[in-house]
């Protein structure tokens, strides 16, 4: 038996990187760079994936939309899958909300989806919040069970299956990802017993799923459900400045961006991690910036195809380029404000302040060295050799400068 068990896994080992190796590939499929035109991509809209009942006891039919290449027009008979989950705090939001960027990750090769879900609560009380949050990961996981179902019909390769989402939709993907039914059960005591299981909720299917990495657009994940030995690559987008979903600590145990990006750096996981400085909740929210999320996320799951995953901090938009990944050195910067001496060694001097200046500095992985108002008179003999960005804020403006330490 056991020598049985060897095989397998090694059989196993073989078709999954096989399977990675055929989607590294050497030409624009998977990158930033359009390859299948509007004409060429095919959709199956309002699909019913789940019947369940919402948080007023009503019957609800949950459907989803999906996008792929046309299968008489794709010369790939399986591929990577990415399902996309709307924001809108729990309570408004449309799998609409998705159209542009399903369209565009499909022209570049993958099979996308975006869902309604339950929505609602009793917001008499905040703590319902939960319950709202908890049957969005149901029914998640209820549609990624039906994507498996119609798999082959859509030529979804199974093992390479992606998620993510904005605001309340990231949130559902990192808690669909991170959080299982032992630790529901843990955290909030009854929940199970009062709303049904996560892994049961909306059909029959019993499949199960693999998340490969996440695409986060300013959400959080829960803190001590995100365990070391089970963290997955993550592409983020956020703004300092969120005070809804906070890049930091938030309610109910979830931990926004810049501490997830941090956890994932510190234990060796790639995270692709772009910060807008002056950014509230909701950031890139052009056309022309969500295209520029979507070239990023298809570069960074790409990286994952080959096996070269690596890590990427900025506070400002630098455009996807998978053939020539930028290095956090070739970033330009704009500087009205001067400083010396650049490398520096101990302490950090300007030519010019107001007074009125906040800061910020971070390591190239984005971890923040410093924040406050008195950098002048911090040491930073100890801080290990290498590039940093500094990010100094005003009343009126904000820059982001290189420095380099001896």
């Amino acid at each position: 038996m056991k020598s049985i068990n060897i095989v397998l896994i090694l059989w196993f080992t073989l078709i999954t990187n096989q399977v990675s190796a055929q989607f590294c590939t050497d030409d624009n499929r998977f990158s930033e760079i359009e390859v299948f035109t509007n004409s060429q991509i095919d959709s199956l809209t309002n699909v019913n994936y789940a019947n369940v009942y919402n948080w007023e006891g009503v019957s609800e039919e949950l459907k989803m939309d999906f996008y792929f290449p046309k299968n008489e027009i794709d010369p790939l008979t399986n591929r990577p899958f990415i399902l996309l989950i709307h924001g809108g705090g729990f309570i408004e939001g449309n799998k609409s909300r998705y159209n542009f960027e399903c369209r565009k990750l499909a022209k570049r090769g993958f099979v996308v989806a975006t869902i309604n879900y339950r929505l609602g609560f009793d917001e008499s009380d905040s703590s319902n919040l939960v319950n709202a949050l908890y049957r969005a990961q149901q029914d998640a996981n209820a549609a990624l069970r039906y994507s498996i179902e119609i798999s082959p019909a859509l030529e979804i390769e199974t093992s390479w299956m992606f998620l993510g989402g904005g605001s309340a939709g990231s949130i559902t993907s990192l808690f669909t990802k991170y959080m299982s039914q032992a630790e529901w059960n843990s955290l909030f005591s009854g929940i199970e017993s009062n709303l049904g299981s996560i892994d049961t909720s909306g059909n029959d299917l019993t499949h199960t799923f693999d998340i490969k990495g996440l695409l986060n657009q300013w959400g959080a994940g829960p803190d001590t459900a995100t365990n070391t030995n089970e963290l997955i690559p993550m592409i983020s987008f956020h703004g300092a400045l969120d005070n809804v979903v906070p890049i930091g600590e938030g309610p109910f145990d979830t931990i926004g961006s810049q501490i997830l990006h941090d956890r994932l750096i510190d234990n060796g996981v790639c995270s692709d991690f772009t910060l807008d400085p002056l950014g509230n909740h909701v950031v890139f929210n052009t056309l022309e910036d969500r295209e520029f999320m979507v070239n990023r996320t298809c570069c960074f799951f790409k990286s994952m195809f080959c096996e070269d995953c690596s890590s990427f901090f900025s506070t400002e938009q630098i455009a996807a380029d998978c053939a020539n990944t930028l290095s956090i050195d070739e970033l330009s910067t704009d500087n009205q404000v001067a400083v010396f001496p650049n490398p520096f060694k101990d302490q950090i001097n300007f030519t010019t302040l107001s007074g009125n200046e906040y800061f910020y500095l971070y390591d190239i992985h984005g971890h923040i060295i410093y924040e406050g108002s008195d950098i002048k008179s911090q040491s930073f003999y100890q801080v290990s050799t290498g590039l940093y960005i500094l990010m100094i804020h005003d009343d009126e403006q904000q820059q982001t400068l290189k420095l380099y330490k001896e």
